[in-house]
């Protein structure tokens, strides 16, 4: 290589891993880079080392202190001075990007052209944003954003570069390290008398959109302007920042962008997604819901496939209405009828003659644990046999006294399993199509009394389910508002519901009959089979078929404009952020008051062990302000308080 670049490369994971994405990084930024200086933050297990020796890549390791720029002012100190006064050109860059998606050479090859003495990727315009509080000197101007910055050298030779890290004051604070060096890096070289450059159009951007290109268009940097980098914060944002300026559909572009028009391989973005965030996070920035033909077949199959249905069966009455969704199976399909009623098997056995071509199984267990134990004890060994299957049960639910509410609950399930042979054909075709795809489920329920779970997914079963994940040693973010499987009826890739079944489960762990109401670890397990799922390394998607999704929208839409109706008028505001921050407010300083009390109460309420529901109910509305700053009252008026919230 004819030029003397060099790069000083962040690096820093939790647990010391180098990832498929950063072997990749760097194997390309080597095709353009003469000599590379990984630096780690923390600490780098025994294995990632050798990868990194392997790449042919100085390392250093140190202290994290300091972030991005602290690590770069080690780098420049390993290095030392004399030797960067001689390079042609020095690169800063870090380990928040995935990519290059486009060769590093054909960046490069643009900006050589340009007249300046450093360029980045992209220049972040100025907005009205202190980022730390009360510091006016912390304001956001115009920057090259720090993740790849490159010094030609012309600067590298000056006094004022060296000055810059000299001096550098290390914070451990992510917003005084952007607010006091990142934003204020470009304008002090500018000052200086050096000029700067951008890859990307920032005069295309700043008109577009006042705030961080990266991370609000990316799809259009990366399509239109064949930006080679994608930051991994775009994965991990809140949905807000999408949901507010926009449609929400970028991530879904760039993957698809990738997948069908690129070499990248987007197995590097999707395992670090999958093992980096919350399963709620992942399943909406990559919306991760399927609406599934009812009429057609999309493609053939894989021949190879192995498919199985698990039916839990408990309820004499139903044996046709069963048998109905069932032969939407495959007619090659593997069939394991399971129940602790060998009557009733007997029925279905006499019933399946009729079929022939499925291959039928017949097994009886314990009266306890119902489905939970069917998948978790009876048919333990089914998972490792198949690529996908099908879990499902009979059933029948009296939601609040009401047997049609009930019914709808099961039709809802069923539908969303064993619309059609069509459909059930679409479903494992999208299994196939989606490698890191482990598990599709129903949507979230959304009509009569069950329309209360939207918001409230773990509802009073937090302590359990984080109990079972325990329990199944899942290193995983815990999640409240998870994609879950209610009414346990789903589909599932075999070998990513095995982490499930490492916990080698009996039939006393599960209550005996008659069956609570709520509580239990099978209202637990229902919730924490997804944890599972994320922990062997997939996603959890939502199926529902094309008939359906229409209902499912309008419901859906009916919720939304009832409560648009009544909260905009209560509230008096006018759109939906405003009605958050209205009710956010309204909701801290109502639990922040109402705390004390529900704390006193709970303390009361644990002397009786069967009222678990209420104190579960108890504990959820004070998890609304474990992370805020109690309110400190006065003996009077925390015995008015008590007196109000008594005579409520």
């Amino acid at each position: 290589m004819k030029n003397r670049y060099q790069a000083i490369y962040t690096f820093f994971e939790k647990d010391g891993q180098v990832t498929p994405d950063i072997v990749y990084y760097l194997k390309e930024l080597k095709k353009v880079i003469s000599s590379i200086l990984v630096v780690v933050n923390g600490k780098i297990n025994p294995e990632s080392r050798k990868i990194l020796q392997n790449l042919d890549v100085n390392i250093l390791v140190r202290a994290n202190e300091g972030l991005d720029f602290g690590a770069w002012q080690a780098g420049i100190q390993e290095i030392g001075w004399d030797r960067i006064r001689k390079l042609d050109g020095l690169l800063l860059c870090d380990c928040t990007c995935f990519g290059p998606i486009y060769p590093f050479q054909e960046m490069f090859d643009v900006m050589s052209k340009k007249e300046c003495d450093f360029w980045g990727i992209n220049r972040h315009p100025e907005i009205d944003v202190y980022l730390v509080d009360n510091d006016c000197k912390s304001k956001v101007i115009e920057y090259l954003q720090s993740y790849f910055l490159f010094f030609r050298s012309s600067i590298l030779k000056d006094a004022h570069f060296r000055k810059w890290w000299d001096n550098l004051v290390l914070y451990s604070d992510y917003k005084k390290e952007v607010g006091y060096h990142e934003t204020k890096f470009t304008k002090y070289l500018e000052d200086a008398g050096f000029k700067s450059a951008s890859y990307m159009d920032f005069d295309k951007y700043k008109n577009f959109i006042l705030d961080n290109a990266t991370i609000k268009c990316p799809d259009i940097q990366l399509i239109e302007d064949r930006n080679p980098l994608l930051k991994k914060r775009i994965f991990t944002v809140d949905y807000d920042i999408f949901f507010v300026s926009s449609s929400g559909f970028q991530i879904q572009r760039i993957l698809d962008y990738i997948k069908e028009k690129t070499n990248y391989d987007i197995n590097y973005i999707l395992d670090w997604v999958i093992k980096n965030n919350k399963l709620s996070s992942i399943h909406k920035n990559l919306h991760l819901n399927w609406i599934l033909p009812t009429n057609v077949k999309v493609l053939p199959l894989r021949n190879q496939s192995k498919v199985a249905i698990i039916f839990f069966v408990y309820y004499s009455d139903l044996v046709d209405y069963c048998l109905k969704y069932l032969r939407s199976m495959p007619l090659d399909s593997n069939v394991i009828f399971v129940s602790s009623k060998e009557e009733l098997l007997g029925q279905y056995r006499k019933k399946m003659l009729k079929y022939p071509q499925y291959r039928c199984e017949y097994r009886i267990m314990e009266g306890r644990g119902r489905d939970v134990a069917a998948y978790l004890v009876c048919c333990a060994d089914v998972f490792d046999k198949y690529d996908y299957i099908c879990c499902v049960h009979d059933k029948k639910s009296n939601s609040w006294g009401n047997l049609l509410n009930g019914y709808h609950y099961s039709e809802h399930c069923f539908m969303s399993c064993l619309y059609n042979a069509n459909y059930v054909h679409n479903v494992i075709h999208t299994f196939e199509n989606n490698d890191k795809l482990g598990m599709l489920v129903p949507p979230i329920l959304n009509f009569s009394n069950f329309s209360h779970l939207l918001g409230a997914e773990m509802w009073m079963e937090v302590d359990n389910v984080k109990a079972v994940v325990e329990k199944l040693k899942l290193n995983i973010p815990f999640d409240e508002e998870s994609v879950i499987p209610f009414g346990t009826m789903f589909w599932v890739r075999g070998k990513s519901f095995l982490p499930i079944l490492k916990y080698k489960w009996k039939y006393a762990d599960f209550p005996e009959e008659p069956l609570p109401a709520g509580c239990t670890i099978l209202h637990a397990l229902e919730r924490a089979y997804p944890f599972a799922i994320q922990n062997a390394g997939y996603y959890v998607g939502v199926c529902v078929p094309d008939k359906y999704a229409s209902v499912f929208l309008d419901n859906q839409l009916f919720m939304l404009r009832e409560l648009n109706i009544k909260l905009f008028s209560v509230y008096g505001v006018s759109d939906f952020f405003n009605l958050r921050n209205k009710i956010g407010y309204q909701r801290s300083i109502l639990t922040n008051i109402a705390a004390p009390f529900l704390t006193k109460l709970l303390k009361h309420c644990r002397k009786y062990a069967h009222q678990k529901w209420l104190i579960n109910k108890i504990k959820y509305e004070l998890s609304f302000g474990k992370k805020r700053k109690k309110l400190k009252l006065k003996y009077k008026e925390w015995k008015n308080i008590e007196k109000q919230i008594k005579e409520s």
